[in-house]
């Protein structure tokens, strides 16, 4: 192909495909690709000539640019900022010009695309009282000048596979393969209706994690496993290894079985300070580094598409996945939470 220019090379290849056509397009395409042609130009050649088109290339085809006078320009950056559901192609369409010149206009006014960021759902009486918890929160619990330690609990469900995770809810395919030619097990995800999964309670603070508690059930965790089990066996545990000097406030979420009458009782009898119900912002796992931990975990145990094949498999999976865990991981969680409250950020999540 050496000496030839790129008409000329479309020609050869389209000739070639045409006389070898009862081959079928991967014979072409391995031909040429053996000689370093791109991938693209040979199927978009073989594509024209199955269209009955030849395979010389037309030029001029689309929208021919424009320069946008100032007004017009200002208005373009004015409708695309702030607003939900704008595109450049949209753009291009409204004010009859190229793409390519829509996207060089925002870059010269420095408009940036941005992902609209996940946040809880609040009904209006909701809103109000986080946004009074979360005042009450800062101001008696967690200024900036306390250094008392942040403890919380949580627990979280797995199950024996997770599809979900980034990375294992797609595949890809090279145009030479269909996708009948792709595995069942890659091809298809099957979902069972009424999933048992596994349920794994732990307690984190900046100093480190507590064991994990498992539990294999299809109910919640009850109010008096939680005591039992979560609080007397695995939390007292990790912080008389942890949080032996009481430095701390335990800041559990709103489950009905963590602010329980027999809960709060038990943790007064056991000496372990609490944030009070009326301090504690509903809905907001945005401000819990917990939350931010069940994501890493998660996307480490199922990572490479990985299932277990019982929940015992899945347990020994999990504890090796947190031995491995970074000794600082903790201390980089709570250091984001730390620096909301001393910018007086944890505010601005409610409002």
């Amino acid at each position: 192909m050496e000496g030839l220019n790129r008409e000329q090379v479309r020609k050869v290849i389209g000739k070639f495909y045409k006389e070898n056509y009862h081959a079928g397009k991967v014979y072409t395409f391995k031909h040429f690709s053996a000689m370093g042609l791109q991938k693209s130009l040979i199927y978009r050649v073989m594509q024209r000539y199955e269209e009955g088109r030849d395979a010389k290339h037309k030029s001029g085809a689309g929208r021919p640019s424009q320069k946008l006078p100032p007004k017009r320009v200002k208005r373009l950056v004015a409708e695309a900022t702030g607003k939900v559901g704008a595109s450049q192609r949209k753009f291009s369409t409204k004010f009859s010009n190229t793409q390519p010149y829509v996207i060089k206009i925002l870059a010269k006014h420095d408009v940036k695309y941005r992902k609209r960021r996940s946040c809880p759902r609040y009904t209006p009486g909701q809103a109000e009282r986080a946004k009074s918890a979360a005042s009450s929160l800062r101001r008696n619990f967690f200024s900036p000048s306390n250094p008392t330690q942040i403890v919380m609990d949580d627990e979280s469900y797995f199950a024996l596979k997770d599809d979900n995770i980034n990375g294992n809810s797609g595949f890809y395919i090279s145009p030479e393969f269909s996708m009948g030619d792709v595995a069942d097990e890659v091809r298809l995800r099957p979902k069972s209706k009424y999933p048992e999964k596994l349920l794994v309670w732990i307690a984190i603070s900046e100093r480190g994690l507590s064991k994990p508690f498992f539990l294999q059930k299809k109910a919640s965790l009850t109010g008096q496993i939680y005591r039992d089990q979560c609080i007397q066996q695995y939390l007292v545990q990790f912080l008389d290894k942890y949080h032996q000097d009481g430095d701390f406030y335990f800041w559990p979420d709103l489950a009905s079985a963590h602010y329980a009458h027999e809960t709060t009782d038990l943790l007064r009898s056991l000496d372990i300070p609490f944030v009070p119900k009326s301090s504690n912002p509903p809905n907001s796992p945005q401000v819990r580094p917990i939350e931010q931990f069940w994501a890493i975990l998660k996307e480490r145990v199922y990572q490479g598409g990985w299932e277990a094949s019982s929940f015992r498999m899945l347990k020994q999976r999990i504890n090796r996945i947190l031995q491995d865990l970074e000794p600082d991981l903790c201390q980089k969680l709570f250091r984001l939470l730390k620096t909301k409250i001393r910018k007086r950020q944890i505010m601005a999540l409610f409002l």
